[in-house]
């Protein structure tokens, strides 16, 4: 089982991250040249990007942490309370 839970976590920690680099990539390529014209409609979308970009960062956070635990605890052989405790 933590070999799937490691599968997973590492799953989410690439599509977040691939996720939040899109957000920006979009935002300069195609919402950079369209700032010139404002309107309410481009105020909701960069405000729905920065959501988006802010719950990525926080997926990708949690799930690289949680991908370092589980890494540990899969090379140490330890189960998950005494992968960081430092006694084997």
């Amino acid at each position: 089982m933590p070999l799937a839970w490691l599968i997973i976590a590492r799953s989410v920690h690439v599509a977040a991250s691939i996720l939040l680099a899109g957000i920006f990539g979009f935002e300069v390529v195609t919402l950079g040249p369209a700032r010139r014209a404002r309107s309410n409609d481009l105020n909701d979308l960069e405000r729905q990007f920065f959501q988006l970009a802010l719950w990525s960062l926080f997926a990708a956070l949690f799930s690289a942490l949680l991908w370092f635990w589980l890494e540990v605890t899969s090379m140490s052989g330890l189960s998950f309370a005494k992968a960081f405790s430092g006694i084997a």
